[in-house]
Formats: structure tokens, sequence, C-alpha cells
């Protein structure tokens, strides 16, 4: 009976314990030591100034530190309220991390370091700056980068913010034919373009011929007489225009026109680039390479073993002189170097034989 006595008043002290912790928690978390309205347990000046209350005015940010005299950053941004800081905040009042162009502290949307009240583009990280005010950002490596950020432009497809004088997107400079809005690319330069889809005007229906750009019966051959005028009478001065010589373009053969040229290239034109261009690559390899074949020979002449060696040496580097693969200045020295080498071994052959005599 007596133990269960205890037992009641135990637990009566546990719960008057408790009952006291909580109120005293309570009263912790809304106490307000220096009556700003602000409790301490959120209040970053709690032992600071009395007599005033923190709202809008008094307090932005709603710290519980006095703006006026005891908050030095209002908007806690890293940056001093302070106009005479080496980083004061140009926008004291609003939270901000702009570092460039001179002005700190301030609201940027697009991380890029400009502030959103000096960047064009407030939203677009890889540019701010538009100087010619035409949409297109003055960093060229950047989104959509002005290839001209000197001169307003509307250009979209080879270059962002250059004249595009009839509005197809191709800049004046990456269009073949400035003045025709279906027309941009002209491969012969013969003033027809190359876009021959349904509502395309000027299109040239042969493309890589600057001769011909209109084939109006469908046959494949352009409606262009070219005529070439020819001296008929090369030996006589008082003769020269007596006859005409014309050709339809595209009914002698085969020919192929360089892009962007007027050159023209045909099968026999083919024949010897393709024979020609082997042989003028072996020329040219040969002749670079004379020195150094040149020392090689003099290298196994110098090492060679006997007089057989020798000769051998010398049957090949005449072919290669013969070959035009050696100059002739290398091989006059070569054969300068041959009898030097020659002259030894005969005295050497001389000397053993005399030795072989004696002593026999």
């Amino acid at each position: 009976m007596q133990s269960s006595i205890l037992n009641n008043q135990r637990m009566r002290i546990i719960f008057l314990i408790s009952v006291f912790s909580l109120f005293s928690i309570v009263a912790s978390a809304s106490t307000d030591g220096d009556s700003d309205g602000i409790i301490d347990s959120i209040d970053r000046c709690q032992n600071g100034e009395i007599d005033w209350v923190s709202n809008q005015s008094t307090d932005a940010d709603g710290d519980g530190c006095r703006d006026s005299t005891e908050d030095w950053d209002d908007d806690n941004d890293g940056f001093d309220d302070d106009a005479n800081s080496t980083i004061a905040d140009d926008c004291p009042n609003a939270y901000g991390l702009s570092t460039q162009g001179g002005v700190l502290g301030c609201p940027d949307s697009d991380n890029d370091g400009w502030a959103d009240l000096n960047d064009k583009f407030p939203e677009e990280s890889t540019q701010w700056n538009d100087t010619d005010q035409d949409g297109y950002g003055d960093e060229l490596s950047g989104y959509q980068g002005d290839s001209c950020p000197s001169q307003q432009g509307n250009s979209t497809i080879d270059k962002f913010g250059c004249l595009d004088k009839d509005g197809d997107g191709y800049s004046n400079d990456g269009d073949d034919l400035p003045d025709n809005p279906t027309q941009y690319f002209d491969l012969d330069g013969d003033g027809y373009g190359d876009n021959r889809s349904a509502g395309a005007l000027q299109s040239d229906a042969f493309p890589m011929n600057p001769y011909q750009w209109h084939d109006n019966d469908g046959d494949g051959y352009g409606d262009n007489v070219v005529c070439v005028h020819y001296d008929a009478h090369p030996n006589d001065v008082n003769a020269w225009a007596a006859d005409d010589e014309c050709d339809i373009e595209d009914d002698d053969g085969f020919e192929f026109m360089i892009p962007g040229t007027k050159i023209t290239i045909s099968a026999w034109d083919l024949v010897g680039i393709f024979t020609g261009g082997p042989i003028a690559v072996w020329v040219i390899f040969s002749v670079a390479t004379r020195d150094s074949r040149c020392h090689q020979f003099e290298v196994r002449l110098r090492d060679a073993k006997s007089r057989k060696e020798i000769e051998d040496i010398a049957t090949e580097y005449e072919k290669a002189l013969m070959l035009r693969m050696i100059g002739i200045h290398h091989g006059l020295r070569l054969e300068r170097l041959r009898s030097e080498f020659d002259d030894v071994f005969e005295v050497r052959d001389a000397i053993s034989g005399i030795i072989e005599d004696e002593e026999e």
C-alpha cells in the first residue's frame, strides 16, 4: 500500500516537471527581448536596439535588425548598403548577385553577372548586350550571336543579325541573288538560282553550267546557242571573220563545270588530270628526295667491303641518275667517291698480293 502511494507521488512530480518545461519552451519561443516584433528565435539582432518595430520600412528583410543602424546588408545578398563601401549594393532592398557593368547586388535572373535592368537578354545567360538593337546579342559565340553587331539586320540562316534585303533568311553577303526571296545559291554564277522547287523564280535548269539556264522544250539541252568566232584564214591578215562555228552546249560530249567558276572540264581534261597527276607527284617526290637518296648511296659506298660491292652500288646510282632520282651534281659526287674507294681497294689488293708472294 505504501509502495503504491510512493509511485503515485513520483508520477505527479514527473508530470509537473514536464508541464513546467513545456511552458518554458513556449514562453522562450515567443520571447521578444528587444520588443521589435521579431521573436528571439529568428531575430538576428535579438539583443539589439529597443523601442522600434520591424516592418517593411524599418527592416526590409525582416531579420530583426534595424536597417538604419544595425543591418548593413538589408537584402542579405553579400553587398553592403553603405554607398561608400568598395562593394556597395546598387539595389540595397532587392536581393541580387550582379557583378558586371559596374552594377553590384541587383537581381540577375540568368546569372550571367549582368543586372536585369541593364541586360538586354535577362533570361539568356550567353547574351546581355545588343548594340544595334536588332534582337540578336553582340556575343558571337553566344546563343544566336550577331555577326553584324553594329548594323541592324534580319538574317537568320547563314548568319544572325545581318542585312537580308529579300527577307529569305540569308544575309546579303551569303545570298547569291539578294533581291530574289526564292533564290539564294547560284553555283555556276550565271545569275539564275539553283532552287528549282515549286514557286521559285529565276530558276536555273542547268545549275552547273554558266552558259545555260533555260530548257523550254525539256529535252535536256539548253536554249542558248554558244558561238565561238575563229579565224578561218590564219595566214591572211586581210581575212579573219570568214566563218562562225556554233555549238549547242552539252551536245559535244561529256563536260563538267567547276562550281562557282566558268571553268569547264571535258573527258580529255580528266584523262590528263588522272594520268598527269601521278606523274607530277612522282617527279616532285623524286626531286624533293634527291639529297637524302644521294646521302644513302654515299653511306653505302663508305661501308662497302669489296670492289665488287662498290661496282654494284655504282650500277644502282647510275640507274637513279637516268631516272632523275638524283641530280647530275649528285652523280658526279658519287662517281668521285667511287673512284677514291676503288683506288683504296686496289692498293689494298696489291699489298695483300705482295704479302702472299713473300709468304710463299
